[in-house]
């Protein structure tokens, strides 16, 4: 959770600041969600949009055998998280197998230029897997 820590005090001083935070991080388990929110000021009440990048388990194995830095990660358990991550109906759900990081970058532009509703911060949290 130290990574995750990090980046919410990050985040919770832009939002102080009337910045917007953008966090790349899974998300998966509900305690790194309700960390985030309670990092954040609730009086400001900060919008959440939510993108998730999706990915096949066969995908993501590939991906895993190529990268070169030591993990505690196996196959199995990579194949487990990816099959069984929580994604929420309330995200933009982007298909990443392109690896096309411009086009990717470009949807979530797009899509936030749309000025989507905020995403329902309890309903988030909730969402995130109980582990």
């Amino acid at each position: 959770m130290l990574g995750y820590d990090a980046a919410h005090a990050l985040a919770r001083t832009l939002v102080m600041h009337e910045y917007t935070a953008i966090l790349e991080c899974t998300y998966a388990r509900r305690e790194q969600r309700a960390s985030l929110r309670g990092a954040v000021p609730t009086a400001s009440s900060p919008a959440l949009w939510v993108v998730e990048f999706m990915i096949s388990p066969d995908e993501a194995v590939e991906r895993f055998r190529r990268r070169r830095e030591a993990t505690d990660l196996d196959e199995a358990s990579l194949r487990e998280r990816v099959e069984n991550f929580p994604y929420w109906d309330g995200a933009l759900r982007i298909d990443s197998s392109s690896a096309d990081t411009r086009g990717l970058a470009d949807q979530v532009i797009t899509w936030l230029q749309g000025q989507p509703a905020s995403a329902d911060w309890t309903g988030w949290v909730e969402a995130g897997r109980a582990w």
